[in-house]
């Protein structure tokens, strides 16, 4: 008695959930039937599972240099200026906006969700071109905000932190979470800063230091996990292109995507 009910439930489950599937606004009517899914292999009910968001943009002139191997996640947005060193990580969501200025990161650094690093358009100072550069072995939070800042090496940016215009901050040190760093501060080597502003608090130790570096090395392991769950979704990509599902991009937007996907290549 019990299973047959669980079994009508889960059924009338699934048929709930199916019916609200829209494929380009209309529903579409092989997804379900006599309210079970059908799971027939046919292209047009996987419509909505490739991504059609743009992850690299050409802006200007301006095209994104990446390294190799890299991973960018699919819904990261990287336009314009932009140079990734290799083993470096975009992850979801995040956006690299290099059309005012460059934008660089380092190698086997990582850029953790919903992040935004965008530069200036204009000099800061005589010694500041408005563009942003993060280091080597960089840990970025997840949901920072850096603007025309200068990070160096093995440094950690705590989540929801933000780096204002001209901010710096040298090579082993720690900006602790939802910190704010003003236009200009500086933080200087191998301290923590914390808070909204950021204040001194104190000097890192030897053995805080080294985790900075191991930290950033841990998140390439991390990387290349989600990378391989993404040549996963790249290889049932390419069997949707053959079952005739077209990306929507422009000649110029497919010809950086087609050059980005063949060069990105895991190396062991």
């Amino acid at each position: 008695m019990k299973t047959k009910f669980f079994n009508n439930f889960f059924r009338n489950s699934v048929s709930l959930k199916q019916s609200t599937k829209f494929i380009r606004g209309e529903r579409d009517p092989r997804v379900y039937s006599y309210g079970r899914p059908l799971w027939s292999f046919d292209i047009s009910n996987y419509k909505e599972s490739f991504c059609q968001h743009l992850t690299f943009s050409q802006h200007g002139s301006k095209t994104p240099d990446i390294g190799v191997p890299t991973f960018i996640a699919a819904s990261a947005t990287i336009v314009g200026d932009v140079k990734l060193w290799s083993f470096s990580s975009i992850f979801y969501n995040s956006v690299l906006l290099g059309d005012q200025n460059k934008i660089e990161v380092g190698l086997k650094t990582n850029i953790q969700d919903n992040c935004v690093i965008t530069s200036s358009a204009k000099r800061l100072a005589y010694d500041h071109d408005g563009s942003t550069r993060i280091g080597h072995f960089v840990t970025i939070g997840h949901g920072c905000k850096i603007h025309a800042a200068t990070i160096e090496n093995s440094v950690l940016v705590g989540m929801g932190s933000i780096l204002s215009a001209g901010s710096y901050i040298k090579q082993n040190s720690i900006l602790g979470a939802n910190s704010l760093l003003l236009p200009g501060q500086e933080i200087g080597s191998g301290q923590l800063w914390a808070g909204n502003p950021a204040k001194f608090i104190r000097e890192l130790t030897e053995n805080e230091i080294k985790l900075l570096t191991q930290g950033a090395l841990n998140y390439v392991d991390i990387a290349f996990l989600h990378q391989e769950k993404l040549l996963e979704v790249d290889y049932i990509y390419d069997i949707a292109v053959k079952h005739g599902y077209k990306p929507p991009m422009d000649e110029d937007q497919e010809n950086i995507f087609i050059k980005i996907r063949e060069e990105s290549t895991l190396v062991e």
